[in-house]
């Protein structure tokens, strides 16, 4: 542009203009240091956020409910007529259990154990989707049956399967050093009472571009471990798993941080830690999230 061609009054109009440009790309950038400045690491722990490769992720034991022990035979064996008619009212009973959603339906850590173990078994047998004649075996959840916090991510990975882990590599560093910056604020948020789970329960990768059809295909097992587990908050990890529990096609960054209700337990969605890993600059903006989720258990 030739500016000894334009007027004084043109010359003060783009000057206005470019002034009107600097300030607005100020006022952004003020607006994300407020943000990163609010939301930082933890003050006593700045370091849950690097990763300590040298030292492997805490290994975790799926919890299993232990096997009937066995009774000696004494002389008055009941009939088989009566085992039957008793194994037809357990099953009859856990239906009625299933079916109600109030805090009376599982009273128990044992109930919980079993109705769990029991939605495995209903999830092993599932082919709703190209995984089930695929997979080696199912990413059931593990953690404590009355846990505070469920961690839900999305799955699909075997080597999630190898080392009873929710995420692995990097990523589960990661995860174990969140979880300690976190249970320094509130003993819930420990390890021991958090209960994890994905929504993809096959051990096998799903097709490119297949993963959230495959989610949405198995969100009933999900619904159902809620409603048996009924934590007081559930923490959501990721753009697919969001998506295949709450629908549409958000961004995660649209919706992370806002409280929303999933089979009306409060649950807070926010960045996965693989994005965290590719961009630490997210992990002030996911601890600010994780906060909003820990202010739940007050």
């Amino acid at each position: 542009m030739d500016l000894n061609a334009l007027n004084s009054s043109e010359v003060k109009g783009i000057l206005t203009l470019f002034a009107r440009n600097i300030a607005c790309e100020l006022s952004n950038w003020a607006d994300a240091q407020r943000e990163l400045g609010l939301t930082e690491c933890p003050k006593d722990d700045p370091r849950w956020g690097e990763l300590n490769l040298n030292a492997p992720p805490t290994p975790v034991t799926p919890v299993r409910v232990p096997a009937p022990s066995r009774i000696p035979q004494t002389q008055s064996t009941p009939k088989p007529q009566a085992a039957a008619a008793s194994s037809r009212s357990s099953v009859e009973l856990f239906k009625a259990m299933q079916q109600s959603r109030s805090t009376q339906a599982f009273s128990s850590p044992e109930e919980k154990r079993t109705a769990l173990e029991m939605q495995k078994a209903q999830c092993s047998a599932c082919r709703n989707c190209p995984l089930g004649p695929r997979r080696r075996d199912i990413l059931w959840g593990y953690g404590p049956s009355d846990a505070s916090i469920m961690f839900v991510s999305a799955g699909g990975n075997p080597a999630e399967l190898d080392q009873n882990r929710l995420m692995t590599g990097e990523c589960a560093v990661l995860l174990d050093n969140i979880i300690r910056a976190m249970s320094q604020i509130n003993p819930e948020a420990s390890q021991e009472r958090i209960y994890m789970t994905n929504v993809i329960k096959c051990a096998c990768i799903p097709a490119k571009g297949t993963a959230l059809e495959s989610a949405r295909k198995c969100i009933g097992f999900l619904r159902r471990e809620v409603q048996i587990i009924k934590p007081r908050i559930i923490i959501v990890w990721g753009e697919t798993a969001y998506r295949a529990m709450f629908g549409g096609d958000a961004l995660i960054s649209q919706v992370r941080g806002t409280i929303m209700k999933f089979e009306g337990i409060p649950t807070i969605c926010t960045h996965h830690p693989y994005e965290m890993c590719k961009n630490p600059s997210l992990k002030g903006r996911v601890w600010s999230d994780l906060q909003q989720a820990l202010a739940q258990l007050r």
